[in-house]
């Protein structure tokens, strides 16, 4: 078992097991394939046809090495770990195979069979990201009790669930492996959707690499620092002209004119609210007076 994949792990999935050596403790039963169904929550959502055919020829000639982990069920068996394993020996011909039975509750078994795929790096990215986002959704954990049971570094598997945040045709392009992770992380850098799609499409357009997609953000967001500041500027500059000087001496208080992104507004000062009463007063006189 690789190290790091938390504690208990071991006790539930066990390494090194086969037909011909046997962990003690351990009982490994034969079971119909009729009698075992797919896990419905299985993180895996897709199986590469090819390597399926290359795992039953194997199989066929060799036997199931590893047993599966199965669960007990009203009706049979349900796989915790080892579909792949299960779809393959039937497709071999076996009518038996051997399993682990375990008796798991929901979030353990979807642990189990994350940490299983994820330590046979089965799993793509996506999946990976939808699984760990169930751990934290539907059964209560924070993201730092899953990093720590799936032996990875906070970071890391909070930066996979970002992974669900990319638009839909970039979501989709990652999981046909168009792109690579790398330059998922990089779309991601970006917060702008319509910026996201741009890079995505030289991506795929252009054939970029990571690091040119990395460079690309940089200048994106080098560019709107530049942008934001003349916007700043814009908005704290008050603009003075002949009319407001005329309205300042009118109403003996100070009138700017100030631009924001769109428009703008006309800004009067007062000091208190009797100069606040006396600039009012006086703007309704001028209105009923007229210009």
């Amino acid at each position: 078992m690789a190290r790091g994949l938390g504690k208990g792990i071991d006790a539930i999935l066990p390494n090194d097991i086969n037909i011909n050596r046997l962990v003690p403790g351990v009982v490994v039963q034969e079971i119909e394939v009729t009698s075992i169904v797919p896990n419905p929550e299985q993180p895996r959502r897709t199986i590469s046809e090819f390597e399926l055919s290359e795992l039953a020829q194997s199989i066929a000639e060799h036997g199931v090495l590893q047993p599966l982990l199965v669960s007990k069920t009203s009706s049979g068996y349900q796989v915790i770990a080892g579909e792949r394993r299960l779809r393959a020996a039937t497709q071999a011909g076996l009518s038996r195979v051997p399993c682990i039975v375990r008796t798991l509750d929901d979030l353990q078994t979807l642990q189990v069979a994350l940490i299983e795929n994820m330590q046979r790096q089965d799993l793509s990215p996506l999946e990976q990201a939808v699984s760990i986002k169930r751990l934290h959704d539907d059964f209560g954990q924070t993201y730092e009790q899953v990093a720590k049971s799936l032996g990875r570094a906070y970071a890391s598997v909070a930066n996979t669930v970002r992974l669900l945040k990319l638009p839909e045709e970039i979501q989709n392009a990652l999981a046909k492996k168009q792109i690579s992770e790398g330059h998922a992380r990089s779309l991601l850098a970006l917060q702008d959707t319509s910026e996201q799609m741009i890079l995505f499409k030289n991506i795929i357009e252009h054939g970029w690499s990571v690091r040119r997609a990395e460079q690309y953000v940089v200048e994106v967001k080098a560019s709107a620092k530049i942008e934001n500041k003349k916007v700043a500027q814009r908005h704290t500059n008050y603009l003075e002209d002949e009319w407001t000087a005329s309205l300042t001496k009118k109403l003996n208080s100070q009138v700017v004119i100030q631009p924001t992104a769109k428009g703008g507004y006309i800004k009067i000062e007062y000091k208190n609210d009797d100069e606040l009463s006396r600039i009012k007063s006086q703007l309704s006189q001028q209105e009923t007076n007229g210009p």
